[in-house]
């Protein structure tokens, strides 16, 4: 497993897990058709490669778990203040949860952060708060940033 900051070349892959795992995590408690217009929005290939190739302010860019050539998770996230970062985006390949990737993933961009000077780091609250996403709470329980 590597994870890697993401180029070009993991887009397709990057939004295919976004879209997966976000039709996974919110089939229980949203509309197919409000669940499909979120990944419309924030998950096409267009939108990942201009995240993926533009520099912006308070966007670190994203990162991916690489296994046998195939992103199998993604996160994203940035500095949204002098020393304080957050994390925007973590998802998995839904087949592929609770195998430790989130963690390697958190990990890399926590470090990425550090660099930057972040002492705090803030979390989704509402990807936290899910009740269907108790994983990622389990994620984010074990990872306290510094």
């Amino acid at each position: 497993m590597d994870i890697k900051r993401a180029d070009i070349t993991h887009a397709e892959g990057i939004s295919k897990v976004c879209s997966k795992a976000y039709r996974a995590t919110y089939k229980d408690t949203h509309s197919e058709e409000y669940i499909e217009r979120t990944i419309a929005e924030f998950y096409h290939l267009e939108r990942i490669r201009e995240e993926i190739t533009v520099e912006s302010e308070g966007w670190d860019g994203w990162f991916a778990a690489i296994e046998a050539g195939e992103v199998v998770g993604a996160i994203g996230g940035g500095m949204i203040g002098k020393n304080i970062s957050e994390v925007f985006v973590l998802y998995l390949d839904p087949e592929r949860r609770r195998e430790g990737i989130g963690t390697l993933l958190l990990n890399v961009l926590t470090e990425v952060q550090k660099e930057k000077g972040a002492t705090q780091q803030m979390r989704q609250k509402g990807l936290f708060l899910r009740k269907n996403n108790r994983v990622l709470a389990t994620v984010w329980m074990k990872n306290t940033f510094l």
